[in-house]
């Protein structure tokens, strides 16, 4: 199977910029979906903030850590190198997998921070949407995954709780469970920033 090369430009809509601070486009080199790295790439190089030269090690060891705790991946690379643009820098993020990241299952699907949320109907949803445990991994991609969790949570959240000021955001964390296996969570809370081993 060809190399998939996934790139997504991070830009920032700052148009001042001096040589400590600078842009951030996060460029990805997967062989599957690329998504987790993105969301969390966009989490740490927002677009909407320029970085610091004295930040962007911290924010490239937060998210090294965090797709390294996730399980998913056997190497993470990471380095800058210069981009074109003024005032602005790629993040190459390299990663490869698991010689069984085929067979690599769901363990386990849980919320973290919606206890409202009728476990369930929540378990039953996720089932009539094609998830559950033993699901392959690669199943679905990051987002088609991430939304039959979050669809599902959505049906088991009572109706009458409902309010549109109600807006926690949802982490998708993945972290591993075991031989060949992750646990996936909707959690209401951005993961603790790991330093990367």
């Amino acid at each position: 199977m060809p190399r998939v090369v996934l790139c997504l430009a991070i830009f920032l809509s700052s148009t001042q910029s001096n040589s400590s601070s600078f842009s951030v486009q996060v460029e990805a080199f997967s062989k599957y979906n690329a998504d987790y790295i993105f969301v969390y790439g966009a989490h740490f190089f927002p677009p909407d903030k320029l970085i610091s030269e004295v930040d962007a090690p911290q924010k490239i060891n937060c998210l090294l850590g965090e797709l390294k705790a996730s399980g998913i991946y056997k190497d993470v690379r990471v380095k800058f190198r210069p981009s074109s643009r003024e005032g602005s820098r790629w993040l190459e993020v390299r990663v490869t997998y698991p010689k069984y990241i085929k067979q690599l299952a769901i363990s386990e699907i849980s919320l973290e921070g919606f206890p409202e949320v009728d476990q369930e109907k929540f378990q039953s949803q996720l089932r009539k949407r094609g998830v559950a445990p033993g699901t392959r991994f690669l199943t679905y991609n990051f987002f088609e995954l991430r939304d039959k969790i979050t669809e599902a949570a959505g049906e088991a959240y009572p109706k009458e709780l409902i309010r549109e000021e109600d807006d926690r955001p949802a982490w998708f964390v993945i972290r591993p469970a075991g031989s060949r296996r992750v646990k996936v969570t909707l959690s209401s809370t951005l993961p603790k920033c790991e330093p990367a081993a």
